[in-house]
């Protein structure tokens, strides 16, 4: 008897649809390389995707993220924000799919682009924010914050 395929749904959401559909490309080719299935969806956060197995992305746009995030809290789904560039946000988000898919995180990595794979802190490896020592990492995070209060006031 041969054993089912991993399959997940991801669903992309904000950003631009140029970087959706680049994002969604790359996870379809890892995907395949694993030999599992990942159906990509794009902007679309209802209560029928909260009742499978889907896993919620969103792009980090300082501008749009407010009411996404407000939609999906709305809709109690979970969901995980891509920052950085493109090569950062498919970096990050196989890892998050390799992981739901059951795969090891070293797994996840050797199915990375070589080039993707060579800081020890770069967008090949998974790491928490809170530990993260990239300044430049953590001033664009802090310049986005800015910038969406500065849009809040005004």
């Amino acid at each position: 008897m041969r054993a089912m395929r991993p399959q997940l749904t991801i669903v992309l959401l904000g950003g631009a649809e140029e970087a959706r559909g680049e994002l969604a490309r790359a996870l379809e080719r890892l995907a395949r390389q694993a030999d599992a299935t990942i159906t990509v969806r794009q902007q679309v956060a209802s209560d029928e995707a909260a009742h499978g197995q889907s896993l919620h992305l969103l792009l980090h746009s300082a501008i749009e993220d407010g009411p996404w995030r407000e939609q999906l809290a709305r809709l109690g789904l979970p969901f995980s924000v891509l920052h950085g560039d493109i090569r950062a946000q498919i970096t990050a988000a196989w890892t998050l799919a390799a992981l739901r898919l059951g795969m090891l995180p070293t797994e996840a990595r050797t199915l990375q682009p070589a080039e993707s794979r060579s800081s020890p802190v770069g967008p090949g490896t998974l790491w928490r924010c809170d530990k993260c020592s990239d300044p430049e990492c953590e001033h664009r995070l802090f310049r986005d914050l800015l910038a969406k209060r500065e849009g809040d006031v005004a």
